[in-house]
């Protein structure tokens, strides 16, 4: 089955194709020296990671918040 042939059989039942994105790792706190854990607000349903020092802010979704406290980390180090 080729892949349009795929497609084409997951959108007549209905269904979509995403590809997977990579996993993104954290990096420690260059500050602290501690790994970020997430919270989740209870209202909005979207995640932040942080530290004793810092946090990212409400994210629109898991791999957003990953990212960004990464940004973060890299802009502190520089």
């Amino acid at each position: 089955m080729t892949l349009e042939e795929l497609q084409a059989e997951a959108k007549r039942q209905g269904y979509g194709l995403h590809k997977l994105q990579p996993y993104v790792p954290l990096l420690k706190c260059p500050q602290c020296g501690s790994r970020p854990w997430k919270k989740v607000s209870k209202l909005t349903n979207k995640p932040m990671y942080k530290c004793k020092c810092m946090d990212t802010g409400w994210c629109k979704g898991d791999r957003y918040a990953r990212l960004k406290w990464n940004e973060m980390v890299e802009r502190m180090k520089s």
